[in-house]
């Protein structure tokens, strides 16, 4: 793609927030949507093979889809071909029809086309029963993304669909915040798009595929902190208790609220991709992120193998070692004078709870 073509695309309001299809990758062609900067929420859970789990995400998908409305354009079923919502299956069919020791995997997407990413995602990936029943291939899980506009007109609309939908799949852990989509079926391919925007943006900005095995194995500690972060009791003790964490992050800058298993933090009035510092300077890590980091530290994962394949032959940069996703992983780590720097930044930042 040139640059008259990449200029034309910028341009273009429609597809703000948005990059080509492999837009880094030369030897693929470079139609349609590879990335879309959203707001996306993960959930890890377990029981998915069973009817009250799958009744749990039916109600969690009605909820959404009423959100969503008629943005909903493709449903894939895990190792099936795409069919367009008019004759897409609902939620509550597939947990009747599909048994518990069948894949119950699948993917709603607002994209033009299933090769491309969507705004509106909503996908699910559960554990076979006798797979979940071997207690080793980590939980399973329920990411959906709304557009970012729409939750910056309405700031409590993610904060309410990521506790209720917690509450009703009882989930384990789980984070919420800004995100790049990538399509289902060409991840690899546009994965340099989704590192590029994380560098452009910031570090506040999520990375990696939220159903990837080593993330969906951590079953006692958590990937990173993010906009809304959930932890279950076990690791709420193992950071001390509730009040060691309300002494640590001032009230009216951070809600905490019992949820599902444990506690669900809400770290600002809304998503933060980072803090500009001005010409030639990377972009700071968000303040309230640095100080939720810092207080849930010891329950955050030390690695996660690598948080990107990217192609085989492809030269675009992408999180593909072990040490650049163990330095993403460690992004929001600071000296002690950091994060006093940090507390005093917060207090400059918009109330989440206004006197």
């Amino acid at each position: 793609m040139n640059n008259q073509e990449l200029q034309a695309w910028a341009s273009d309001p429609s597809r703000a927030g948005t990059l080509p299809y492999a837009v880094f990758e030369p030897r693929y062609p470079h139609d349609g949507v590879g990335a879309a900067l959203v707001v996306r929420g993960v959930l890890y859970f377990k029981g998915g093979y069973s009817r009250d789990v799958r009744r749990a995400l039916t109600t969690c998908f009605e909820q959404y889809s009423a959100v969503a409305a008629d943005a909903l354009r493709w449903f894939c079923q895990d190792g099936k071909r795409p069919i367009k919502m008019a004759k897409a299956p609902t939620v509550a069919s597939l947990a009747s029809s599909v048994s518990e020791d069948e894949s119950f995997t699948f993917v709603y997407s607002s994209a033009d086309a299933i090769r491309e990413a969507a705004l509106y995602e909503f996908t699910v990936f559960c554990l076979e029963k006798w797979q979940a029943a071997m207690g080793t291939r980590g939980l399973d899980v329920l990411v959906f993304s709304l557009p970012v506009p729409l939750v910056k007109a309405d700031p409590e609309l993610m904060p309410r669909l990521f506790g209720t939908f917690a509450n009703l799949l009882n989930a384990v852990h789980g984070h919420a915040g800004y995100a790049v989509n990538l399509p289902p079926t060409g991840r690899e391919q546009n994965e340099s798009s989704e590192y590029f925007m994380s560098q452009q943006l910031g570090p506040g900005i999520d990375v990696g595929d939220p159903l990837a095995t080593k993330l969906r194995d951590l079953v006692d500690r958590i990937k990173t902190v993010d906009w809304l972060t959930l932890i279950d009791d076990g690791m709420l003790k193992r950071v001390g208790d509730l009040s060691a964490l309300q002494s640590e992050l001032p009230k009216d800058w951070f809600n905490l609220t019992p949820c599902a298993q444990g506690l669900l933090i809400r770290a600002g009035v809304l998503p933060q991709a980072g803090t500009p510092q001005g010409d030639r300077e990377p972009i700071a890590p968000p303040p309230a992120y640095v100080v939720l980091n810092a207080a849930l530290r010891d329950i955050q994962a030390d690695t996660v193998s690598i948080l990107q394949r990217g192609t085989v032959n492809g030269d675009a940069p992408v999180y593909n070692s072990k040490p650049s996703s163990d330095a993403w992983l460690r992004r929001f780590d600071v000296s002690e004078a950091g994060l006093l720097e940090a507390k005093a930044a917060v207090l400059d930042t918009q109330k989440l709870n206004p006197d």
